[in-house]
């Protein structure tokens, strides 16, 4: 089949792609926020860690170096962020392990040997307030921090990751007075204070209804990590049976649901595994998953506030994962691959948080900060209609010319904005500049905005195919052979290529004559090191004739599409003069 009558067929399905992708039963997908990517050169810094206030308006992220610093964003009604400003932290190198909201007025932070508190502002912003020792030195970053607000005095836990290791808690009756109460011992052998600090930040603790988990790490060539978990009981910490739990693998970080049915820990080598928590705070392995594409070791992982999805970056392959919580089965568009390799430092992004049960942030690596938006979509967003999928994409055909096609977008032939969930103040398509959409798949989307400023929207998809085949010139000289005396003699050829898409494409010849051989195992057509060869005589047997050969050129573009040109060289019955 031609590629012509393939691109025909396609556009004989372009009525059938024009339903509305509502009337069908969408799977749950993930789709970027109008805008995102969204960049702030102002705010310079390796931003590593995120977190979200309680009320979903406010995104803090924790920047690594001299001073650390905090960033804080707030968040409009659609999710997207604006920034309010940076915050110096610390004076110390390293990087800030842990950053949590404590009630709506404070942030803490845990650094190098240190607790760092931040005041919140109603304006968002959050200013240094004063640091505290922690209640052993190990010159790590505390990587976690777990809160127990009941009410009454706070109670911070933090893994110490010392050899044995141990968790310390810490009590506040008014923040941010910090009082030491006790070491608890996790039973694992921790990783140890001689251990070199990853270049990325990870939770090794994790706090989920009454449940605190903790992540001991191994001690290479010794000992595997194990998982300790402890029971909240009138705010003392007891292990559950078992406690600490052997762990396979060599994990690097973990997250827990929010009513603490399962946790998830992230490995070195990027795999993913999940566990199921009993009644007694026991944990059972359920299954597992390698992320595609995965380099490790996974870094920031975070449940939404549902407990349905999981979302964890893998900063060494600069990918996003998110996936089913239950099953670990990437949603669609839950596989996504940023272009944020590690800077020259090696500091990589690991901040993923949950602004809401749909909306997610990741953090990118970079000089400065870059946030990315995102939205988990069940079901068809409602007041827009998108067309086309990229399994069925709305097919147009390329302008011969210019490698592109002119899209109506007035016509709905992309999508449309409809009144249903509100009456829309404003409707546009984005990713056509000019209404223009090359050669190929592009996802332009349907925007549509409410008076109260929310924005909904959807992404359609949309195939421009190329039916031109390139056009082919060819000139032959000499294009007269004379005289006929047998003898073989050089052609030079002229090919010419033109197409709209490709540019200048390779050819392929060949020639032939309208006359057989004249003698045995003496060819009349000769390629010799990519020289054409014609052999200038006319065949006996065919008295009164001249002898014609015919080069014919070929040319095959990146869409299949095949252009010949052909040019002739003569060999005639008589003198070319008479």
């Amino acid at each position: 089949m031609s590629a012509t009558s393939t691109a025909a067929g396609r556009l004989a399905r372009l009525a059938l792609l024009l339903i509305p992708l509502a009337a069908r039963a969408d799977p749950p997908r993930l789709t970027s926020i109008v805008g995102s990517p969204f960049e702030f050169p102002g705010l310079a810094g390796r931003y590593q860690v995120a977190t979200v206030s309680p009320d979903g308006a406010l995104l803090v992220l924790s920047s690594a170096g001299v001073p650390n610093a905090l960033a804080s964003f707030t968040l409009d009604i659609n999710g997207a962020p604006a920034a309010v400003g940076w915050f110096p932290s610390l004076t110390v190198h390293g990087t800030l392990g842990g950053v949590t909201f404590l009630g709506p007025e404070w942030l803490v932070a845990s650094g190098q040997d240190s607790f760092v508190f931040h005041r919140v502002t109603p304006s968002g912003e959050v200013p240094f307030w004063q640091a505290a020792p922690t209640s052993v030195a190990t010159g790590r970053t505390r990587q976690g921090i777990a809160i127990n607000d009941d009410g009454g005095a706070a109670r911070l836990y933090v893994n110490d990751d010392v050899a044995p290791n141990t968790l310390s808690a810490y009590s506040m009756v008014q923040p941010p007075e910090l009082v030491f109460r006790a070491f608890i011992s996790t039973g694992g052998t921790g990783a140890g204070p001689a251990e070199p600090e990853p270049p990325v930040a990870a939770a090794r603790i994790a706090k989920a209804g009454d449940l605190i988990f903790v992540l001991n790490a191994g001690l290479p060539g010794a000992s595997q990590a194990t998982l300790s978990v402890f029971s909240l009981q009138t705010g003392k910490l007891f292990p559950v049976a078992g406690s600490p739990f052997s762990l396979g693998g060599d994990p690097t970080g973990l997250a827990v649901s929010p009513g603490g049915e399962a946790m998830f820990l992230g490995g070195a080598g990027g795999e993913v595994w999940r566990y199921r928590i009993g009644p007694d705070g026991v944990p059972a392995f359920t299954h597992g998953r390698a992320a595609f594409g995965a380099a490790g070791p996974i870094a920031g992982m975070a449940v939404d506030p549902s407990g349905r999805w999981l979302a964890y970056a893998d900063p060494g392959a600069s990918q996003l994962q998110v996936v089913d919580a239950a099953t670990l089965a990437p949603i669609e568009r839950g596989d996504m691959t940023f272009p944020s390799p590690a800077d020259a430092d090696g500091w990589q992004p690991t901040g993923v948080a949950w602004a809401s049960p749909a909306r997610l942030l990741v953090t990118h690596a970079g000089a400065f900060a870059r946030v990315s938006a995102f939205e988990v979509l069940v079901g068809a967003p409602v007041g827009v209609i998108c067309r086309g999928t990229p399994e069925e994409p709305v097919v147009l055909t390329a302008d011969p010319d210019r490698c592109e096609a002119d899209v109506e977008v007035a016509s709905g032939v992309v999508g449309e904005c409809t009144d249903e969930g509100g009456v829309a103040v404003g409707c546009r398509v984005e990713g056509l500049p000019a209404g223009v959409a090359p050669v190929g798949l592009s996802s332009p989307r349907v925007v549509k905005t409410l008076a109260d400023g929310r924005v909904v929207s959807c992404e359609s998809a949309l195939l421009v195919v190329d039916v031109t085949p390139p056009v082919v010139s060819v000139s032959a000289h000499p294009a007269v052979l004379w005289p006929p005396t047998g003898r073989l003699v050089p052609i030079e050829l002229a090919v010419e290529v033109v197409d709209a898409c490709d540019g200048p494409l390779p050819t392929t010849c060949e020639a032939v004559s309208d006359q057989p051989d004249q003698w045995w195992q003496r060819p009349d057509v000769v390629w010799r090191d990519g020289t054409l060869w014609l052999r200038a005589e006319r065949s006996a047997r065919w008295a009164g004739a001249d002898r014609t050969y015919a080069v014919t050129c070929l040319a095959e573009d990146r869409a299949g599409l095949v252009g010949t040109g052909s040019a002739t060289v003569l060999v005639p019955r008589h003198h070319p003069r008479r």
